[in-house]
């Protein structure tokens, strides 16, 4: 397994950054999508968990950045673990959909 990651590293740090970008894209388009379907008006209370999932896609996409241009490939992997958990973590705290 381990030689697995290791031969195709740097592959897997581009999808996982792939995923974070899609991720982030998504978390800031959700506004719109609900200004459209929402019953009520929108507020900062119905917005703060996105703003907040959008800040974190947000850092962890730029500390991937910072790190891919050192090429620490399993640094971005970590990276992209430790965001995908907060974001889950984030959506039990607020409980979103």
């Amino acid at each position: 397994m381990r030689s697995f990651y290791l031969k195709y590293e740097f592959r897997i740090a581009l999808l996982a950054t792939t995923i974070i970008f899609l991720a982030l894209v998504r978390t800031l388009a959700e506004p719109f999508r609900l200004q459209y379907y929402s019953a009520g008006g929108l507020n900062y209370g119905s917005l703060k968990p996105l703003l907040t999932g959008a800040l974190v896609a947000a850092t962890a996409l730029f500390i991937m950045a910072i790190l891919s241009f050192y090429k620490k490939y399993s640094g971005i992997n970590i990276i992209s673990l430790l965001a995908i958990f907060l974001l889950l973590l984030l959506k039990c705290i607020f409980a979103i959909g």
